[in-house]
């Protein structure tokens, strides 16, 4: 039971979503459907066209699904999105899901287009499907009659699209001047012109021969044309694409350019096809902030918009959160190397590993078969020893955790620790593996896996890395993993420098207006970082609640205005270092500790370099 009880903790299997607002395209029969194609349904692994999506196809009564940002950080803007896959299927979770949940965190709607797919009999593969095309003018017309319910301006509706969505979003953005449909009601009589236009490695621009291969790289497709009204266009490539060639963007930008259309268009030297939002460590995951600046210069939308209506949990928090400190500013400043530390009013705690009194610093020590004094060099931070966890390859769970307890119970706690994944570190899915802050009311147990914090129980902060799939470059971005009251999930949330949380949900993290959104992070391997958080308690009554994060001295995540508890009493009682797998089938992993203080005020890195190999 002690080897797993970190674990079961922190343990986050699957997770349920939030339900947004979904709303039919259509009030009745589907305009220019045809043939019969079965019930709607997620492809299975064994015949998806790729292992990392969501898959969905065999749809024939299309759908909006509405995921709205929350009201103190709305711009006013929304974003229908198009998924790709070809006209066959529809990448649902990859090109869907998560790009809503990306422009949530900039303030924008996103609203994502469930199509018909897949391609009804007799419609050949070298040409777009014609029916999609409907169900998108038809969305833009919903949106625009629905902007004054949903706190939308009806000139800031956009279309952005992937793959065959991208083909999808640009021609809705130039065959707005007549619908594909017989008007069905008043929502018909609204514009369908989006006023702008994202595509990220749009295919189908360029023709194809009767076997669906590009032909003819150097104009565009006959079925596509320009016209004069066409909105502005962004448009996103990879060079290495092998699905849908680059040059389906290049000769797209030059006749926008010809056409006197606003157009920007970011080319990458590799990426490949369908990289969606998720971050890897290649330049391309970065289009996201290059649209964001686009979106700004045009006035479309913002970050924090700075005339939105200020919340309740802003008005309770008056005087906003103060300014993080950084660098070399904190405790460790005075005490070159750390030497002598611990003799700091403000410090709790301190062990740099040098001493072999373990079991008299920590209160426990689990699963001690694991875990060793590390000696070699390079598993070693500062001086001549470090912590080392170690989670041997296989099925079963297991948890390595060093716990303290902080017996007297405090409002805020600052916990810093140098770490180093080891050189070969490869897990996939539920792992704990950094530092976390709890507090836990008298009588509560210890380990309540999947009992929601409710205010008076227990409220938790692990600093640690996520990585859902094998697309995400190990260890997986950092991230701090929370049970709070308001959490999501049975099982606590994510949240992401960038204001993403998982699990996936319609609504960013609510962090008020004063959240600043920065870039999501992934460690290097076999390097050693000097990470630091701070939990702060929230005063009762008040949204006043805190998390920060600093790596190296630098802030890399803030998220203000949390609510943490109702009762005054439930303190921040402990502290942990672990390292924790679900089901490490791929290796053994290991994970190193070293230089840990835990403070009632900012740390900051070790300030003798000397000390660090």
């Amino acid at each position: 039971m002690l080897s797993v009880i970190i674990g079961l903790l922190l343990v986050c299997p699957g997770r349920s979503a939030e339900e947004p607002v979904v709303l039919p395209v259509w009030p009745g029969a589907v305009p220019g459907d045809h043939g019969t194609i079965g019930p709607e349904r997620v492809r299975a692994p064994s015949e998806a066209p790729t292992k990392d999506a969501k898959w969905i196809t065999s749809v024939s009564k299309p759908t909006l699904t509405v995921f709205r940002p929350p009201d103190d950080t709305h711009t006013g803007t929304a974003i229908i999105i198009c998924p790709g896959g070809g006209y066959w299927n529809l990448a649902w979770d990859l090109e869907g899901e998560e790009v809503a949940a990306w422009l949530n965190t900039v303030g924008v709607t996103g609203v994502v287009l469930k199509y018909r797919v897949p391609r009804r009999p007799g419609q050949p593969e070298r040409l777009p499907a014609p029916g999609p095309l409907l169900d998108a003018q038809r969305a833009v017309s919903i949106v625009r009659s629905r902007a004054a319910e949903w706190g939308i301006h009806s000139n800031r509706i956009g279309i952005a699209g992937f793959s065959a969505g991208g083909h999808l979003a640009v021609s809705t953005a130039t065959r707005f001047d007549e619908r594909g449909y017989e008007p069905i009601d008043e929502i018909d009589k609204v514009s369908c012109r989006p006023d702008f236009a994202i595509a990220v490695y749009p295919g189908y621009f360029v023709e194809q021969n009767p076997a669906g291969r590009e032909t003819n790289t150097t104009v565009l497709a006959p079925y596509m044309w320009i016209p004069k009204a066409t909105p502005p266009i962004f448009l996103v490539h990879a060079s290495d694409d092998s699905v849908a060639g680059a040059e389906n963007s290049l000769l797209m930008y030059q006749a926008l350019k010809r056409a006197d259309v606003p157009a920007e268009l970011h080319l990458y030297a590799q990426g490949g096809h369908g990289f969606g939002v998720r971050k890897n460590n290649l330049p391309c995951s970065g289009w996201t902030d290059q649209c964001v600046a686009w979106l700004q210069a045009q006035g479309l939308a913002v970050a924090r918009p700075s005339k939105a209506r200020p919340s309740k949990r802003q008005d309770d928090a008056r005087s906003g959160p103060a300014p993080l400190p950084e660098g070399q500013t904190g405790i460790a400043s005075r005490y070159p190397g750390d030497r002598g530390i611990e003799r700091d009013p403000a410090v709790i705690f301190h062990d740099d590993f040098e001493r072999d009194d373990l079991r008299q610093k920590w209160d426990n020590v689990f699963h001690q078969a694991n875990i060793r004094i590390a000696a070699e060099p390079e598993n070693v931070n500062g001086g001549q020893r470090a912590l080392e966890f170690t989670v041997p390859q296989k099925e079963a769970e297991v948890s390595n955790a060093f716990v303290k307890r902080l017996k007297d119970g405090y409002d805020t706690i600052f916990l810093r620790f140098y770490s180093r994944f080891d050189p070969g570190f490869d897990q996939i899915g539920s792992s704990h593996n950094g530092g976390f802050l709890a507090a836990i009311a008298p009588g509560v147990p210890f380990a309540t896996p999947g009992v929601r914090a409710d205010g008076r129980n227990k409220f938790i902060a692990s600093f640690e890395c996520w990585r859902a799939d094998a697309r995400t470059p190990s260890p997986g971005e950092l991230n701090v993993y929370c049970y709070h009251p308001e959490q999501r999930d049975v099982f606590g949330d994510h949240f992401f420098p960038s204001g993403k949380v998982l699990p996936f949900s319609s609504r960013p993290g609510s962090f008020g207006r004063e959240f600043v959104a920065r870039p999501d992070i992934i460690p290097e391997l076999g390097r050693w970082y000097c990470f630091e958080f701070m939990l702060k308690a929230n005063t009762v009554g008040q949204r006043d609640g805190r998390i920060a994060c600093w790596v190296d001295g630098k802030p890399i995540a803030d998220f203000p205005n949390l609510k943490l508890r109702d009762v005054d009493t439930l303190k921040i009682n402990f502290a942990a270092l672990d390292l924790h797998i679900k089901s490490n089938k791929l290796r053994p992993n290991k994970k190193g500790y070293d230089d840990v203080v835990i403070a009632t005020a900012y740390v900051g890195p070790l300030t003798d370099r000397s000390k660090l190999r």
